[in-house]
């Protein structure tokens, strides 16, 4: 039998100096740089405290004498290698490293070579696990949040600016070895937080499958997309062409440098005869949609609205944060919500333009040299539209890129046993022109293309319990204004051809209302017979005080609800409420919750795993060719040798397709293709 190893935790903190900045590069492009390097280091290896410094001209006894002080030992390169090699070779022993925000240290001392030796030890983050259930990102918000001893240290922050970066333009650093001590201590107390904070989390039942999921995420980022660099110098030439033009135009109409100028080129707006209430995005369009607005002042809008778009953004953002191989690395960072779905991290490419051009267009204009399209309006739209041509796969590959086919519309209607939208999706029947048809009162072959277009928002919008405002916004991102009236009505018609989906919300909101009332455990049932899912709810405290409603997904995952309570709303109405991380106020505070809510995060997370199972299945079939470099919302984008390309697509929809037991005969679907760039 073989012995269990004794695990060994060893807590650990960075802080590094570099003329690169890291929040325009990201940590990869930061690490790889030869300037960059760790100036001190913190470790905890189970309460034995060590400190690291990476300084020639400090007096090294007298900065022993220091950490001594604070009960640290201060170790050299050689002594602190030596230890973890030994940890590496103990067998009796299960080393493992936490860190906040850990991908920051792990990709450091991987690239920088630092002790030139990157121990094979796991990796455990304490800032994902808290984000994970509903936590602030920061060090300091979460040990504020979960009450760790932590003060706040000013002075240490201060430093650390201070000394992470050069103080003159000859590239000199600040090397006071009293300052560098500081921050050492100012390293002590987040090493401190951060192993109390590992403690806390660690009651919350954080699982194999939630670490496996991190470490995939990491693979990927360590992995990274070739960036078609040739295309990228295009667009950036053609893009400052353009921008000079115009800037050169804008000035002649209006005698203002530039449209960024907001106070005079709205007085200017004024004095034209125009009024508008601002210059913003909405109201730019709007004022270039009526007939009234004079000839020059439109021009102006025009200039306005295209040195506005996101592409020349996404531009800069993609060159500073591409390595020195032409691949760009971190663009993904797990549990970006508590639903465990994921985020976007630097491009953002869960974030990228949606195509304002037809495809068509698109192919047309990439054909034509875009110098011939300079001052015409359509370089920033082409651009913005084209950004996600850049990623490309390596030499020799193709990508294959799958997507699962309306698959919360399709998850939503198992979990309500809404059979006959489960049935149309199985057989494939078009389910916009079936909603259409369902408000209108009319056969789905009669329904018109506007009417399908109802139809498809209607489902986008309507399934979380949204309202008329709900319906419009979605209809207006698409660009199409819904008065309030005949929203209303879209609304109740809607509702009426779905009472499975509202007694869903009642259903899950009365489980939710239960379990933090005192009352047992409750299990909601799929409704249809061929579809067995089951969702728990629980409420629990833990040993530190920490309360939750639990919800146990039907692959086991659990999604929680920090210290749920029932409030009284301003018109007497007892409302749910739970405390999350409001990344729109920057505060820990009351989020409110609903039957609708409840379902939308049911619904996103059991579509997470489902693509979490997909992307576990890539790895194990090796033998398919396949290999993930970037996956977006319900979107696996992977690439293949040219000599496996056609099995690939077969290949990448059979993984998609093929579901795990935990799924109780749900059926999905995935569209896939392949391609020679990144395309929606």
């Amino acid at each position: 039998m073989t012995k269990r190893k004794n695990p060994i935790a060893i807590v650990l903190d960075f802080e590094t100096r570099s003329p690169v900045d890291l929040r325009k590069t990201g940590v990869y492009a930061y690490a790889e740089d030869p300037a960059t390097e760790v100036l001190l280091a913190v470790l905890d290896i189970e309460g034995r405290r060590i400190a690291w410094v990476n300084q020639e001209d400090i007096d090294i006894a007298q900065a022993r004498a220091r950490v001594q002080r604070a009960g640290y030992e201060l170790l050299e390169t050689e002594e602190l290698r030596d230890l973890l090699r030994s940890l590496a070779e103990d067998e009796t022993k299960e080393p493992f490293f936490v860190a906040h925000n850990a991908l920051f240290e792990r990709t450091v001392w991987r690239l920088t070579k630092w002790l030139d030796y990157f121990p094979p030890f796991r990796w455990f983050d304490t800032m994902i696990y808290g984000t994970r259930i509903g936590l602030p990102a920061s060090l300091e918000k979460m040990a504020e949040v979960l009450r760790v001893s932590f003060q706040k240290d000013a002075e240490g922050h201060r430093l650390m600016l201070r000394l992470c970066k050069p103080v003159s333009s000859d590239g000199l650093y600040d090397n006071d070895p009293e300052k560098l001590l500081r921050l050492l201590e100012y390293c002590f107390s987040d090493v401190l937080a951060t192993k109390e904070i590992f403690r806390i989390l660690r009651l919350t039942g954080i699982t194999p499958e939630d670490q496996a999921a991190i470490e995939h995420t990491w693979k990927l980022n360590d992995r990274g997309v070739r960036i078609d660099l040739e295309l990228y110098r295009r667009f950036r030439n053609a893009i400052e062409m353009e921008e000079r033009i115009l800037k050169t135009r804008f000035k002649n109409i209006t005698g203002i440098p530039s449209p960024l100028q907001l106070v005079a080129f709205m007085e200017w707006v004024r004095d034209q005869g125009v009024s508008l209430p601002d210059l913003k995005a909405q109201t730019i369009r709007d004022a270039l949609a009526s007939k009234d607005i004079p000839g020059h002042v439109r021009e102006a809008f025009l200039i306005r609205q295209a040195l506005s778009k996101a592409s020349t953004k996404k531009l800069k953002s993609i060159a500073s944060h591409c390595s020195y191989d032409g691949r760009m690395r971190g663009l993904l960072a797990p549990y970006g919500a508590i639903t465990g779905r994921w985020a976007g991290r630097g491009v953002q490419p869960h974030n990228l333009p949606r195509p304002s051009l037809p495809k068509e267009e698109i192919e047309r204009i990439s054909k034509l040299p875009l110098e011939s399209l300079t001052g015409q309006y359509v370089i920033h739209d082409y651009v913005s539209s084209s950004l996600r041509h850049l990623f490309v796969p390596d030499p020799g590959h193709q990508l294959v890129i799958g997507d699962f086919s309306q698959i919360e519309a399709r998850v939503l209607a198992a979990l309500a046993g809404d059979d006959q939208t489960v049935k149309a999706f199985d057989s494939g029947e078009d389910v916009y022109l079936r909603a259409a048809s369902s408000i209108y009162g009319i056969p789905p072959e009669k329904i018109s293309k506007d009417q399908r277009f109802i139809g498809k928002v209607a489902t986008l919008a309507l399934g979380y319990q949204g309202g008329f405002r709900a319906f419009q916004k979605m209809a207006a991102e698409y660009g199409v204004e819904i008065p309030e009236d005949l929203a209303r009505e879209i609304v109740m018609k809607w509702r009426q051809a779905h009472p499975e989906i509202v007694s869903l919300w009642k259903e899950v909101e009365r489980a939710f209302r239960s379990v933090l009332a005192g009352g047992s455990p409750v299990s909601y049932w799929t409704p249809l017979a061929w579809i067995q899912l089951t969702i728990r709810f629980s409420f629990k405290i833990l040993k530190n005080g920490e309360m939750a409603v639990i919800i146990e997904l039907p692959s086991g995952r659990v999604l929680w609800y920090r210290h749920p309570r029932v409030v009284m709303d301003q018109t007497g109405r007892e409302t749910l409420q739970y405390m999350s991380w409001n990344s729109v106020t920057r505060r820990y505070e009351p989020t409110g919750l609903y039957g609708g809510k409840l379902v939308e995060n049911l619904v996103q997370a059991i579509s997470r795993d489902f693509l979490w199972d997909a992307l576990k299945r890539v790895d194990e079939h090796p033998e398919t060719g396949l290999e993930t470099l970037l996956h977006v919302h319900d979107e696996i984008v992977a690439q293949v040798p040219n000599s496996k390309a056609v099995q690939g697509v077969d290949a990448l929809k059979n993984i998609m397709e093929t579901l795990s037991d935990w799924t109780g005969g749900f059926r999905i679907a995935a569209e896939v293709k392949r391609a020679s760039h990144y395309e929606k």
